[in-house]
């Protein structure tokens, strides 16, 4: 059976978010490009290219590591835009509101009732404290923050780099690394991801995302490049992730000049809510086109197109194509998100209609 794109690509995908999926540098400066395309990390000025200078082997400061989580939770505006109350009296003005923001919402404390000592550099206990409790879990509850790592390892959010022994040895690479890990662990309590909460808050779009967690691809719209921007997605919406009705996505896009509307918005629940987030992933705002039953071929369809399934109660998107069959991806399936399920030819044939966003979409 000949597949259309290769397999290997999903453990390509996968592997981007292994914690020792790379050399640490490597690793470290691929989280810090992801989140800087995403918005959420800045560097310290420019290098003579006109890249950003991470400085990604300096150890940040406290005050440095609070504006890099406020960074992270897309909430920098927030942060310097409010007028916060602390009972530190040791805050430097740059560092002030982001120190206010992160402590008004409980992501950090100070180092005594009256000091936060933001001069001081932060340990790896302390970042992970800061992270930990973003995704909603509460120091001397669900851990304690001087051993944090702990639960930061069966999170996911480190893989086991971090322990007493280098607690102080921890730079600003480190939290690109984790900040990066971080976006896609579920939040307490919640099947949401990070990464979800922030796409949900209009911090960073879905196509924004999965062009920085994709990389570099060259041909925008080739199946290779639809399929890879869509495997992104599977860090985002987890294998199991509840997903009912409840869910929806609204998609806005303009038509093209040939006399029709400029403009019209799709409203997705549920399966078809799933379905146009992972294409968008890949498409952006493009227009969805339809083809019925009888009207289009096995042989035009391509990994983003979408299905409808049972007897027009279900829709799927595909993500790969064999000869005789196709391998899919759908939401509310059992209530939950789904990876992988096997269509075969005759089951595609027999959907109820098919919709893509190819702009070259059923070209002779």
């Amino acid at each position: 059976m000949k597949k259309v794109i290769s397999c290997l690509l999903v453990l390509t995908l996968l592997c981007a978010f292994a914690p020792a999926a790379l050399a640490a540098n490597d690793d470290a400066i691929a989280a810090a490009d992801t989140l800087h395309a995403l918005g959420l990390f800045n560097g310290k000025g420019d290098l003579p290219d006109g890249s950003p200078d991470y400085d990604l082997d300096t150890p940040p400061t406290r005050n440095e590591a609070v504006t890099m989580l406020v960074r992270l939770l897309g909430k920098e505006a927030e942060a310097q835009a409010g007028a916060w109350d602390t009972p530190f009296t040791d805050l430097v003005e740059w560092a002030a509101p982001y120190v206010g923001y992160a402590y008004t919402y409980g992501l950090t404390n100070g180092t005594s009732e009256t000091t936060f000592s933001g001069g001081d550099l932060v340990t790896a206990a302390q970042y992970l404290t800061f992270v930990l409790r973003a995704l909603g879990y509460e120091s001397g509850a669900d851990f304690n923050w001087y051993e944090a790592w702990t639960l930061s390892d069966s999170l996911g959010v480190t893989g086991g780099e971090y322990d007493d022994g280098n607690n102080a040895s921890f730079l600003r690479g480190d939290v690109a690394s984790v900040s990066l890990r971080a976006l896609t662990v579920r939040q307490k309590g919640s099947d949401d991801t990070l990464a979800w909460k922030l796409m949900a808050e209009g911090v960073f779009t879905v196509e924004r995302y999965a062009s920085a967690a994709s990389g570099s691809l060259t041909d925008a719209y080739a199946p290779e490049t639809v399929y890879r921007k869509m495997l992104t997605m599977q860090a985002v919406l987890p294998e199991g992730m509840r997903w009912t009705n409840e869910k929806e996505y609204i998609l806005e896009y303009d038509f093209d000049d040939n006399g029709v509307p400029t403009h019209m918005t799709y409203y997705g629940y549920g399966c078809v809510a799933f379905g146009l987030i992972v294409s968008s992933a890949a498409f952006g705002d493009l227009p969805v086109r339809m083809l019925e039953r009888g009207t289009f071929t096995f042989e035009q369809l391509r990994p983003g197109d979408m299905l409808r399934t049972g007897n027009n109660t279900h829709t799927v998107i595909i993500l790969e194509i064999f000869d005789d069959a196709v391998v899919v991806a759908e939401g509310n399936y059992n209530a939950s998100v789904h990876w992988g399920r096997v269509l075969t030819r005759e089951q595609v044939m027999n959907a109820d209609h098919v919709e893509t966003r190819y702009p070259d979409a059923w070209a002779a």
